[in-house]
């Protein structure tokens, strides 16, 4: 099973690299936290859930890229009582 998922995983940002070639390029990252500030006051805890998504356009004829990024993160703390 885990065999399978790296290996779908592999392909995802193979496939990635290619569509960078047609103009713009997307790409979705795991992403893992520790909290920090005021955050680290709620939870100590590292967390394992969130995610990032990004989009990038290149600009014909500039050696330029307009893009967005989109990410998630979850915290929790488990609480007794």
């Amino acid at each position: 099973m885990k065999r399978s998922i790296l290996v779908v995983l592999v392909l995802l940002a193979s496939v990635t690299g290619l569509r960078a070639q047609v103009g713009g390029a997307w790409s979705f990252n795991y992403a893992m936290a520790q909290p920090l500030g005021s955050t680290a006051d709620f939870t100590e805890n590292m967390s394992f859930l969130g995610f990032v998504v990004e989009g990038r356009k290149f600009i014909p004829g500039e050696p330029l890229t307009v893009g967005g990024e989109l990410g998630w993160q979850t915290f929790y703390q488990r609480v007794e009582g």
